[in-house]
């Protein structure tokens, strides 16, 4: 599963996965967004547009998109978090990672932790602490996962960064949430 180039997959679209998708540089990336699957055929045919005018590649399905992936970068609406997890999971590769980018709450991402860490995948807890544009990628964050070194060490090769606190899932998101409301 392992290369030079990490095969990077995208669920989500919106601002934090469009900038992701913009400073990452990494290749073909696949990207599944809700809005491909939109009742309303303009919707789904704008959002293909705009992925692939980003030199991306549109998956229909999440499966599709996480397919052969090493890294999956989640960036949906908080309600969409566990849901995007559940449906992804079985189609991950083992030892893949996946990284949770949602700001949603500390438990709603051990719900989410739960079926990708049963599929032999790598959950990571990832909170973005600063604005996601111009960075990015680059964006300082914080980020707990079960196996931190190992997580480091992948994500070193995509370029990420990230402070690790922990093994704790939802430690990331706390300490985000406390930081919102204490600024």
């Amino acid at each position: 599963m392992q290369s030079n180039t990490p095969q990077i997959a995208l669920i989500g679209f919106g601002e934090a996965g469009t900038t992701i998708a913009a400073t990452l540089g990494l290749g073909k990336v696949k990207v599944h967004d809700i809005k491909l699957t939109d009742s309303d055929p303009a919707v789904a045919a704008d959002m293909r547009r705009r992925i692939e005018a980003a030199g991306l590649v549109a998956c229909d399905t999440p499966a599709d998109a996480v397919a052969g992936a090493d890294i999956v970068f989640c960036v949906v609406t908080a309600d969409q978090a566990a849901k995007a997890a559940a449906l992804s999971a079985r189609h991950l590769a083992a030892g893949a990672l996946w990284l949770d980018m949602n700001s949603c709450a500390p438990t709603t991402k051990q719900i989410a932790a739960k079926p990708v860490e049963s599929a032999g995948a790598i959950y990571v807890d990832v909170a973005i602490m600063a604005p996601i544009q111009p960075r990015g990628h680059a964006t300082p964050m914080l980020a707990a996962a079960a196996d931190p070194d190992t997580a480091l060490a992948r994500l070193a090769v995509a370029g990420l960064n990230p402070t690790f606190i922990g093994t704790e899932i939802g430690r990331a998101s706390t300490i985000k949430m406390l930081r919102s409301v204490m600024i």
